[in-house]
């Protein structure tokens, strides 16, 4: 694993996301406010603009970035849990 692969890997997920993104509302407005899938796509969207941008190839730094970046553009539960599960990863890839 490297930083090119893991980009590739939040390029798919972010295109899956994009691509759901309706699907993503109509769920959360069953049991929640709706925003599930605006707040993924776009922090999803913000991220991989974040990595194709960045020159970092630290595993560790690059997972913690987009941790931040995920937080700040997914204001959600569930921004807040995946932000942390890339905090958490960089921890491990230290």
């Amino acid at each position: 694993m490297n930083a090119e692969t893991v980009k590739a890997g939040v390029k798919s997920i972010s295109r899956v996301i994009t691509e759901n993104r309706e699907y993503l509302i109509k769920l959360d407005q069953q049991n929640g406010d709706g925003d599930l899938g605006i707040s993924m796509s776009e922090g999803f969207t913000t991220v991989e603009n974040f990595f194709n941008k960045t020159e970092e190839t630290d595993l560790g730094k690059l997972m913690m970035q987009a941790g931040g970046v995920l937080n700040e553009s997914a204001p959600s539960s569930l921004g807040t849990i995946l932000s942390f599960a890339f905090i958490g990863m960089a921890k491990s890839l230290k």
